[in-house]
């Protein structure tokens, strides 16, 4: 942009754009994006936390419903231990990752599994809907739910 000075501005302009299906039937980009300053496609972040949000509900309550070892009361209560999972490892996760390193080295990342089942177990401890019998399940269940969701995420 050329300022009024004739001098040239370098600061960063956001440009929304919508699309959707066009006259030709051809299908764009879905849904609200934006442009950066770069002219690269920026997706919306509160859609994408919203939709990894949903997706992790319904990898809890499938693999809740899979196993005998957990209990949960319905659906609403799978979003909650989604979201409270999600907050716990927000905030612990990287923590457990950073002092489990060398564990994580030596196994080749398989560590991640155990980490991944004490979120679980602490969220299981927070929520009283949700329940899970002893910590072969939450293991097992660490393990369902990080296939579930990231196969989820492979379709969607």
């Amino acid at each position: 942009m050329i300022g009024n000075q004739g001098i040239i501005c370098l600061e960063p302009v956001l440009i929304s754009i919508t699309l959707g299906k066009g006259q030709g039937g051809e299908v764009g980009i879905r849904g609200h994006e934006t442009l950066n300053a770069n002219g690269l496609l920026a997706p919306n972040r509160s859609r994408y936390m919203i939709w990894n949000l949903l997706i992790l509900t319904v990898a809890v309550f499938i693999v809740a419903n899979i196993l005998p070892g957990i209990q949960i009361k319905n659906v609403f209560t799978a979003l909650v231990v989604a979201l409270v999972y999600s907050i716990v490892s927000f905030f612990m996760g990287w923590l457990l990752v950073f002092l489990t390193l060398p564990f994580m080295i030596i196994t080749f990342g398989l560590f991640k599994l155990v980490i991944n089942a004490f979120l679980l177990f602490i969220t299981d401890k927070l929520i009283d809907d949700f329940k899970i019998k002893d910590g072969l399940t939450t293991l097992i269940a660490a393990l369902l739910i990080t296939l579930v969701d990231s196969g989820l995420h492979l379709l969607f």
